[in-house]
């Protein structure tokens, strides 16, 4: 009896404060379920010691090179090994063509994350979940299989085990407010919401979900010594989602984490970290799935934030309303759905071999 070859796929990201933690998170995902498949997984990054200490528990095999390592040099070095390799994935939102060509020279199918350079012309698949920015270009490239919108989200399992319809209680007390800027949160949103939070009463608790990449500890301890409010910080907490199951909103930026706040049915206040965010939070503002309270550079003294905020939380009809329509935005199924496209393309390409 002949042995089948594993199959070898390949997953380059870059993870860090800079970068976020997103990308490597939500591949993390993807790279159990193909393994599930048999697939063989390995990752390439840039060297980050929070980065690979994540993936290193998590048991994934992976290559760390150095920052002034290029796109083609990586190439270059990942097939003098000698590898045969069915597909390589980016998830390092804008590819430039010339890597894609590269691969696609050795007979390599490439599947791009969230990408509308390079990857938009010449990958095999284009998987782009930021709805915002990528929906309007969907008609201009039937040659190329692209899937665009939240249904094509990976988000991390847990999410769907807290999957359920929520309301804002009215409560003495207050309610729970969570805030979760990402894992690393990049250019410190999380010390604005702090400070925007201090200019209107408010009678419940806020909880600070900080990630493994955070580095504002000391300016969000300066603006919390002060404030009226009542509030915990929690610093890559064992089991975020279980945390934020136990909250009555949260405040979010606008990538993975708002993907996963809406597909729990949480009601969202959503901050852009980056440009592309801005878009996918209008994208969902406009579909009642969240609540835009801008961005870290739309106002340097916070009075935006605080005001979209206020009125926000003390609109109970308007945050019970976004719950159901969050829901029905992000199902909780795009990892099923990516998992799918990945075995239908490589399943093809053996046929057509």
């Amino acid at each position: 009896m002949v042995e089948t070859a594993q199959r070898k796929i390949f997953i380059r990201l870059n993870a860090g404060h800079m970068a976020g933690m997103g990308h490597l998170f939500r591949m993390m995902e993807l790279a159990e379920e193909l393994e599930r498949d048999d697939y063989d997984i390995e990752f390439l990054i840039k060297k980050d010691g929070v980065a690979e200490n994540i993936i290193s528990e998590k048991k994934f095999r992976f290559t760390p090179f150095n920052h002034d390592v290029n796109e083609d040099e990586i190439i270059r070095l990942v097939f003098n090994r000698g590898n045969a390799i069915d597909l390589w994935i980016y998830d390092i939102l804008d590819t430039e063509e010339d890597w894609i060509r590269l691969l696609k020279e050795r007979e390599v199918l490439v599947l791009c994350m969230d990408d509308r350079k390079g990857g938009m012309r010449c990958a095999d698949i284009i998987v782009n979940p930021i709805t915002g920015c990528m929906e309007s270009l969907t008609g201009f490239y039937e040659d190329k299989r692209l899937y665009v919108g939240p249904e094509y989200s990976i988000l991390n399992r847990k999410t769907k085990k807290y999957r359920k319809e929520r309301k804002v209680a009215v409560r003495s007390k207050g309610f729970d407010i969570g805030v979760s800027m990402g894992g690393s949160d990049t250019y410190g949103s999380t010390v604005l919401i702090a400070e925007a939070l201090k200019s209107f009463s408010y009678s419940g608790t806020v909880h600070f979900f900080l990630g493994p990449s955070y580095i504002f500890e000391k300016e969000l301890n300066r603006v919390l010594k002060d404030v009226e409010y009542s509030y915990n910080v929690g610093r890559f907490v064992d089991d975020l989602h279980k945390e934020l199951d136990k909250m009555d909103v949260v405040i979010c930026g606008g990538g993975v984490t708002l993907f996963e706040i809406c597909a729990m049915g949480l009601p969202a206040l959503s901050l852009a970290n980056e440009v592309q965010e801005g878009n996918t939070i209008a994208y969902f503002e406009a579909r009642g799935a969240c609540i835009n309270i801008g961005s870290h550079t739309s106002c340097s003294d916070n009075i935006l934030h605080s005001k979209h905020m206020e009125r926000a939380l003390y609109s109970h009809s308007i945050l019970n309303s976004l719950s159901r329509n969050a829901m029905r935005l992000v199902d909780a199924n795009g990892l099923n759905r990516v998992v799918r496209i990945i075995n239908q393309l490589i399943t093809e390409r053996i046929k057509n071999c």
